[in-house]
């Protein structure tokens, strides 16, 4: 983790940078159609992969943001992430809360006791603003972006929600 993103293969090239909320139903949408294929880069250590846990959808989002940077305390970050997304409720719902983040947790290896203490104490709030600020600082207006050696795929290309037009744009990039 830097001070901007959940970093994997630090040395790897090329570099796809992942602007996400945890709440961002277009988010999800994305992760359904492409989350694997990201998910065995950083796995695989075919590309540096970066995550950017956005918060800008309302207090919730601030939660799991934090929470998610507590998963890698852990190293559980990418099933952290899955589970989030998987089981996404209803921008602001309530839903998560301090029990089912902790469960949630629990769902995925992490350790009750250590987990929900970072949750609790927020100990990554400070992480959280400096991923938004720098997300501002860099222009990412919209949630989900994905950027590839800095440049955003094509939003109109439909790359976004068609797996094979994303592995086709990783390509075009030099992803193998």
């Amino acid at each position: 983790m830097d001070g901007y993103g959940l970093v994997f293969n630090d040395t790897a090239k090329p570099q796809i940078d992942v602007w996400e909320d945890f709440q961002c139903p277009a988010c999800k949408n994305f992760e359904d159609a492409n989350g694997a294929q990201v998910r065995e880069l950083a796995q695989n250590g075919k590309a540096r992969v970066v995550f950017h846990a956005l918060s800008f959808l309302g207090a919730e989002s601030v939660i799991l943001a934090n929470a998610s940077a507590c998963s890698a305390d852990e190293g559980k970050f990418l099933e952290f992430h899955d589970y989030l997304f998987k089981n996404q409720k209803p921008e602001n719902s309530g839903y998560w809360g301090l029990s089912r983040l902790t469960a949630a947790g629990v769902a995925v290896g992490l350790k009750q006791s250590t987990f929900e203490a970072c949750v609790k104490s927020g100990k990554y709030a400070k992480w959280v603003e400096n991923v938004a600020a720098d997300g501002g600082n860099s222009n990412i207006n919209q949630t989900p972006t994905v950027l590839i050696n800095g440049k955003e795929i094509d939003r109109n290309g439909g790359a976004y929600l068609d797996a094979a037009l994303f592995k086709k744009a990783l390509a075009d990039a030099g992803v193998k």
